[in-house]
């Protein structure tokens, strides 16, 4: 009997954690994320995070440009979310850009050779994985 109450209130214990940890990403993801949907604009695009994992980072890097990339606009992007990407020139459908995206696992999606003009979504699938 005691060692069925040691394992409930282990359960309960885990469970209440990952509760507590997964309301802390969301406030996170709520702070850092402060431009809604409708302020996008010529510089903007969206991502829409359909990886069924939570994102930890997203790099965005024009081809012509030749660097790492622009770096997180937000600390954590929940599976299922989306969110605003704004970059500091505007998007014309002139360039391609590389978008990679980390998750908590460190496992990594990447688009190649995307041409972004301002507001398209781009949608980030399981299959983007990178192996």
């Amino acid at each position: 009997m005691l060692k069925r109450i040691c394992v409930l209130l282990l359960f309960l214990f885990t469970a209440f954690a990952l509760a507590a940890q997964d309301s802390a990403d969301r406030r996170r993801e709520r702070s850092t994320n402060p431009q809604p949907a409708a302020e996008a604009d010529a510089y903007s695009f969206t991502i829409s995070n359909n990886t069924g994992y939570t994102i930890r980072d997203v790099f965005v890097s024009r081809r012509a440009d030749g660097d790492t990339g622009e770096s997180s606009v937000v600390d954590v992007m929940h599976r299922g979310r989306r969110i605003i990407v704004r970059l500091d020139h505007p998007l014309n459908g002139n360039y391609l850009y590389d978008i990679l995206l980390i998750d908590r696992d460190g496992d990594r999606y990447a688009k190649q050779g995307v041409r972004l003009s301002a507001n398209d979504t781009v949608a980030i699938e399981m299959t983007d994985m990178v192996f």
